[in-house]
């Protein structure tokens, strides 16, 4: 009996992770296709479209019955902020670079973003500390699904919301990776 009750609780915490993990990307894949409709884009130098910034749902207020579009000291800085990077990528032989913002903290202080250059297929945060925002290296702190490493978002003090599910690595050859939800 006790065997029987661990394993059905072992595969109880499996499906929650899983599932988990199904409704993150849900969520990612909502946001891309909303993204797809609110892109901000900078032309720079003679490329078009060389820079690609999308602030997506970061930029509105959905408090009230309609979206209202903000243009508000958080927003102005982080579009800012990101431009100047991806200005610096470009300057740095990148024919294309893009930032999105994936996620946001309550507090619109933490964004999840998607970035790259060619395409957004990297993922890393971003801060506001002291009025000033910053990106939290190293980015390589991702799985290949973008979620990220446990002690990444605990050391860095990120919000669950933006990062509700982490992994740990373990010694274990068959699973290498183990997910937790925070």
């Amino acid at each position: 009996m006790v065997k029987n009750k661990k394993s059905t609780q072992s595969y109880k915490q499996i499906i929650y992770i899983l599932s988990a993990v199904i409704a993150i990307m849900v969520v990612a894949l909502l946001i891309s296709l909303t993204k797809q409709n609110t892109n901000v884009n900078t032309e720079t130098s003679s490329k078009d479209n060389a820079i690609n910034i999308s602030l997506g749902s970061y930029q509105y207020d959905f408090q009230g019955t309609k979206p209202i579009k903000l243009s508000d000291e958080n927003v102005t800085s982080l579009d800012e902020f990101l431009t100047a990077a991806a200005k610096k990528d470009i300057s740095s032989n990148c024919e294309k670079t893009y930032y999105r913002v994936s996620a946001f903290s309550a507090d619109r202080k933490q964004v999840l973003l998607e970035y790259g250059c060619g395409n957004p297929n990297a993922r890393m945060f971003a801060v506001q500390e002291s009025g000033k925002w910053k990106f939290i290296s190293p980015t390589n702190q991702f799985d290949m699904l973008g979620i990220p490493l446990c002690s990444h978002v605990s050391e860095n003090n990120i919000a669950k919301n933006i990062a509700p599910v982490c992994y740990t690595e373990t010694n274990d050859a068959k699973n290498p990776l183990e997910y937790h939800t925070r």
